[in-house]
């Protein structure tokens, strides 16, 4: 994914951040999602070639959880998964 949007659309990324959270490490994910300046207006999409990457869907479920216990955000709401 982030080799597509750099190729086919470099403009549209000054306008809007794409930030890829591609590693399983805590404290570099919580980093990233600090990073986030507005958490209602993000979309998430959350990508995994087999569906059941259990790196891909640990993320999810602690990025689930932050967003709910911290934000009130509903990962559901605002992800799109791509399978």
């Amino acid at each position: 994914s982030q080799a597509v949007i750099e190729a086919l659309a470099p403009e549209h990324l000054e306008q809007k951040r794409v930030i890829y959270f591609d590693n399983v490490d805590a404290k570099s994910f919580f980093r990233k999602i600090k990073m986030i300046p507005n958490l209602q207006r993000t979309l998430w999409i959350i990508i995994s070639k087999s569906g059941g990457t259990v790196e891909t869907l640990a993320q999810a479920d602690y990025l689930s959880e932050y967003l709910s216990d911290n934000h009130q955000i509903a990962l559901h709401q605002k992800a799109v998964v791509i399978t």
